[in-house]
Parts: structure tokens; C-alpha cells; sequence
């Protein structure tokens, strides 16, 4: 028995080094045809950027320049790279393509946050004295279809682009669902971007606007609309297929300077508003008799003082439709500069919302007093004069 098992524990093992050299044959057989597919791969690769020249260039030319063309290459590479930033421009605001947040940044500090789907930009401004600086922020955000309502509070303007590749009529409820996600009132711009350069650009206005239904818009959500065709076929030839960088930030400084202009606010306090109408309204009857003044007359311009403030605090709300400004600030690290100064210098999110205005306005109204009765001969109860 003794010489059985030793027989078959060498039989065993004669297996199992067989079976690993037959492995180890395999993983080296695979590793060689991955290093002859790596060699192959390499040795396909060209040194630099492509190298290509038009054909009526090649009979004007009379030697072949492969440093201009590497340096004409370099330049078109730097320029597609380019960083399409709205601030550039003074009343710059508004979301747009969120293609334009995948830009190469390197070592930019303007940039205060990157995420997928948003970013915020900075830009300190020096005042007219030249001394106090003015921090503007600028948001540029994705819209998500499945919840637009949310995504464009506090938006200034919309970017829309259009693709071959989708259906016209699916990009047509895409955009007409995200206008009417935007408050009543709001009368934002639109830019509309199309990469496509089948068509002549005017043709391509006019399919656009066609294919989109532009002209049924409701004008009260959008204030007019813009296309820009980022690539032609003069562009095409010049770019090597890259996008116009400059056509784009035409586009975008249309886009900025038609954007609507925030409300102007002053901070106040409830009471300190409804006395100042109040004063001017105790003034008038200041100037009138004693005699001619009863309790009616103090109510009344109470009462008058209380509905004044209770319109401008619905006049201020509705000049904010937009819900401006937007709810990605609170994103600010909380202990930089641009946090404090929107800490200092805007209003709370969601001020002018029906949830921040009501309690306000229905306190207002509870504030009131109740008219005086004419018959006052119950003064005289419980006194000793008759």
C-alpha cells in the first residue's frame, strides 16, 4: 500500500507540472502577440500633429516649410483649446453649454468650481476709483430634462445646441419644455448653437427656426433668440475641423449684453419701511386743522402706510422672476472672498419666492386697524365728565 500511494502522488505531480507548463506556454504566447500589437500600434503613431496642406497651396509653394506647418498646427490646437469665459464681458451672466466647462484649464484662477454639469467663474472688477473691487460671479450650468424646473432658477440666459444626430422633433420638445420650465416674465435670451456645415448659414437660420418652431415661442419667457453656426466651410478649411472659437464668443457677448439686468434692492427693515410711509402720510395731517383730524384720519394713514409696503414688497418680487440669484452660490467655500462677498453684498436665496413673501405680506395685512365707529357716546361710560 505504501508503494501505491507513492506512485500516485508521482503521477500526480507529473499532472500538475505538465498542466503549468502548458499554462505557462499560453500566458507567454499571449504576452508576445500583446508586445507585437503594442509595436504595431506605435510604430502607427506620426511624430506631432498631423501634417496636411491644401492642394493649391502645394503648386504656390516651392519647398515643403515642416516647421511652419507644425507651428501653424499648434497655433489651431491652442486656439481650439481656448477658454470661452462670459466674464470677459461686464454684464455677463447666464448658463450655457456645459462643453465649455470640459475646456483645458491650466493653472486658471478664475475658475472657483468644477463639477460635472457646472461650474462658477470670478472675476474681481476694480470700481471707478480704482480702489474698491467688485467680485462678479457667473454660473454656467447643464440643464437636466428630467427636472428643468429647479435647474433654471436664477438663470439670466439659455444656450441651446442643435445636432444632426438627434431627431428635430425630439430637440424641438427638449427646448420648448426647458423655456416653459422658466418663470413668466423672465424674458431671457436664447442662443442657439449648431456644429453643422452641410448648409449655407442663412439656409441653416432658416431650417433651424423651422425645424425648432422659434416663432412660437412664448415671448414672455424669452426676449429674442440668436443662431450661430460654430463651424462653416471657410472654417472648416482654416480650423482642420475645429470649432470657430471666435464665431462662439460672438455668440456669448450677444448673449451677455442681452441678458436681463437684476433687480436693484436696498436692504431694509420691515418696521423702518412702513414708518417712512407712514411719516409722510402723518405729515399731510399735520398740516391740517385739529379739528378737522379724527381717529378715521389716523387709522387711515396707518392703514395706507401698511398697503404701500405691502406693494412694494410685491413689486419687488416680481421684478425678480428669475429667482435671482441662483441657488449654486451656497456652493462657495465658506470662508472665501467670493463667499463673503456674497454674504455682504446679495440677497438670501429665494428672497422674492411665494414661501420667503407671503408670511411678510400676511403679516402686513394682520397689521391693520379696524375703522372707528361714528357713535362714540360709550366713552363717556364709567367717567366723570358727561
Amino acid at each position: 500500500m505504501a508503494s501505491y500511494h507513492d506512485e500516485a502522488a508521482e503521477a500526480k505531480l507529473k499532472l500538475i507540472l505538465r498542466v503549468s507548463r502548458r499554462r505557462s506556454s499560453k500566458l507567454r504566447e499571449l504576452c508576445e502577440q500583446k508586445l507585437l500589437a503594442a509595436n504595431a500600434a506605435l510604430n502607427s503613431l506620426s511624430l506631432g500633429l498631423p501634417i496636411r496642406q491644401k492642394r493649391d497651396e502645394l503648386s504656390t509653394l516651392d519647398e515643403f516649410n515642416i516647421d511652419h506647418v507644425l507651428r501653424e498646427g499648434y497655433n489651431t490646437l491652442e486656439r481650439s483649446w481656448s477658454k470661452l469665459n462670459e466674464i470677459k464681458w461686464e454684464q455677463a451672466h447666464g448658463c450655457f453649454l456645459s462643453s465649455c466647462q470640459k475646456k483645458k484649464y491650466d493653472d486658471d484662477d478664475d475658475l472657483v468650481i468644477s463639477s460635472p454639469g457646472l461650474s462658477i467663474w470670478k472675476k474681481w472688477v476694480p470700481g471707478q476709483a480704482g480702489t474698491d473691487l467688485t467680485c462678479c460671479l457667473s454660473v454656467i450650468k447643464d440643464i437636466k430634462f428630467d427636472n428643468p424646473n429647479e435647474a433654471v432658477l436664477g438663470a439670466s440666459a439659455v444656450l441651446f445646441l442643435v445636432s444632426e444626430s438627434i431627431p428635430w422633433e425630439r430637440q424641438k420638445i427638449h427646448l420648448h419644455d426647458l423655456l416653459m420650465s422658466l418663470p413668466s416674465g423672465s424674458h431671457l435670451p436664447l442662443l442657439i448653437l449648431s456644429g453643422s456645415c452641410k448648409e449655407e448659414v442663412s439656409d441653416l437660420s432658416a431650417i433651424i427656426v423651422n425645424k425648432l418652431g422659434l416663432h412660437q415661442l412664448d415671448k414672455s419667457r424669452m426676449s429674442g433668440f440668436l443662431i450661430v453656426s460654430l463651424v462653416g466651410k471657410q472654417q472648416m478649411e482654416q480650423l482642420d475641423g475645429f470649432f470657430s472659437d471666435e464665431r462662439s464668443r460672438d455668440g456669448l457677448q450677444w448673449l451677455s449684453c442681452e441678458s436681463p439686468l437684476q433687480a436693484v434692492l436696498q436692504y431694509v427693515k420691515t418696521r423702518k419701511l412702513v414708518l417712512t410711509h407712514l411719516n409722510s402720510s402723518l405729515k399731510v395731517l399735520d398740516e391740517t386743522s385739529i379739528y378737522e383730524v379724527g381717529p378715521n384720519h389716523c387709522i387711515s394713514a396707518f392703514n395706507e402706510s401698511l398697503n404701500r409696503s405691502l406693494g412694494e414688497v410685491a413689486e419687488a418680487a416680481s421684478a425678480n422672476p428669475a429667482s435671482w440669484p441662483c441657488p449654486e452660490i451656497a456652493l462657495l467655500e465658506e470662508f472665501s472672498d467670493e463667499h463673503r462677498a456674497a454674504e455682504l453684498y446679495l440677497p438670501s436665496i429665494g428672497w422674492s419666492s411665494s414661501e420667503k413673501i407671503e408670511p411678510l405680506k400676511c403679516a402686513l395685512r394682520d397689521c391693520k386697524l379696524p375703522t372707528f365707529p361714528d357713535d362714540i357716546s360709550w366713552l363717556s361710560i364709567g367717567s366723570n365728565f358727561g
